[in-house]
């Protein structure tokens, strides 16, 4: 390990801890000419040769199993590529390394691709060898996650990508990456502060874009985003986040006891009014014409900062049959349709599970049961009154 220190230093990269200077791990490979991983090729360090040979990708015992070796060889491979142009030295243009079958997944994670079983051997276990074929591409690339949110299994629930990186506050990029993940939102998430206490949210900076748009808030994606931090190990899964938006304030995530992930959004309570018209909100006869359910009795509308609530009765509920044309002319980012005590079919082309409409509707339901809670009291209070007086009448 000293010798390749001293004969490849630029090709030794160590990571510390911003807290305390503590040593988090390295990783160090020596250059070697040709494109070929052969027992030659990793003995001797070859200055300028085109094959970057990785040779221990180490993280501190206490800290696996977090995802930071993953981490730590993407920047490896930034970090080479950087220092290189910086320097004028010749950037090596392919990497590769030999990895036994458990850690093959860990390095797949990483950028490497399977090439294999490797003709370098040390023992009876067979080797694999893993190959990035451009350096300066793979460099230049960011990582990308699709999370399905709301679902147990992949494939599932309502999905979301993540990118770690708001590329400067490039719109015009997120834009084209979120057009090319063609996903309803992706989500960008950028770290705000390199160093908090313990005790202390993790920071980051999150926007959310669809493949045509920016857009003010996404619930799934945020949960996304949490999970992908956590599960990269770019943050502590004991530790909270913090993300900071452009137009909705910060939105908080943390991890519960029980493996759950907890949001807490801003409250966006609809307005609430009967079946008569309200000036700004559209009419009740006319959401019930564009949910196939034209002159049946509608409770009540709602209209929040983002979507229109219309409550139905759980008959009205079973039977509609939405023109998705009418209701995309109505302004609003969405319409949430609710009954009580009916879950209803599952079928038609409604959208996947969505927190921000599921927390706009929960706050209308409270104002709803509270005000029912109310009138119950007074009505119990209006009784006692009513009792009292006729028992002490002369």
């Amino acid at each position: 390990m000293a010798q390749r220190l001293r004969e490849a230093g630029e090709f030794f990269w160590a990571l510390f801890d911003a807290k305390d200077d503590a040593l988090v791990g390295f990783v160090c490979g020596t250059c070697a000419k040709g494109s070929s991983l052969t027992h030659e090729s990793m003995e001797e360090h070859v200055p300028g040769g085109a094959l970057l040979c990785v040779h221990s990708v180490v993280v501190r015992p206490d800290l696996q199993r977090r995802g930071i070796a993953a981490a730590m060889l993407r920047e490896y491979l930034r970090a080479v590529a950087a220092d290189s142009a910086a320097t004028g030295r010749v950037v090596p243009k392919i990497s590769a390394l030999i990895s036994k079958a458990k850690l093959v997944a860990l390095y797949v994670k990483a950028g490497f691709q399977l090439a294999g079983l490797s003709p370098v051997v040390h023992g009876a276990d067979p080797w694999f060898e893993l190959r990035v074929e451009s350096i300066a591409a793979a460099a230049a690339e960011e990582e990308m996650l699709q999370c399905d949110a709301f679902a147990a299994e992949p494939c599932a629930g309502n999905p979301a990508a993540v990118v770690f990186t708001h590329r400067g506050g490039d719109e015009r990029w997120m834009q084209r990456v979120a057009l090319e993940q063609n996903l309803s939102e992706t989500a960008f998430v950028e770290r705000l502060s390199a160093e908090e206490a313990d005790e202390q949210p993790s920071r980051f900076g999150l926007r959310w874009f669809t493949p045509t748009c920016e857009v003010d808030l996404c619930g799934h994606a945020t949960l996304g985003a949490a999970h992908a931090l956590w599960a990269t190990g770019r943050v502590e899964k004991n530790r909270t986040i913090e993300f900071s938006t452009q137009t909705s304030g910060v939105l908080t995530c943390k991890q519960t006891s029980g493996g759950w992930i907890e949001m807490d959004f801003p409250a966006d309570p609809p307005s609430l009014a009967g079946a008569e018209a309200v000036p700004g909100r559209p009419s009740p006869p006319a959401l019930a014409k564009a949910l196939g359910v034209e002159g049946v009795f509608v409770p009540a509308v709602g209209r929040g900062c983002f979507d229109i609530l219309v409550e139905l009765t759980p008959d009205s509920f079973d039977a509609m049959a939405p023109d998705q044309s009418a209701l995309a002319s109505f302004d609003c980012r969405g319409i949430m349709v609710t009954t009580r005590g009916c879950e209803g079919s599952r079928d038609g082309p409604r959208a996947a599970s969505t927190a921000k409409a599921a927390a706009s509707l929960a706050d209308a339901w409270l104002q709803l049961v509270l005000f029912l809670i109310l009138l119950l009291l007074f009505l119990l209070l209006f009784a006692v009154v009513l009792f009292v007086l006729f028992l002490f009448e002369p």
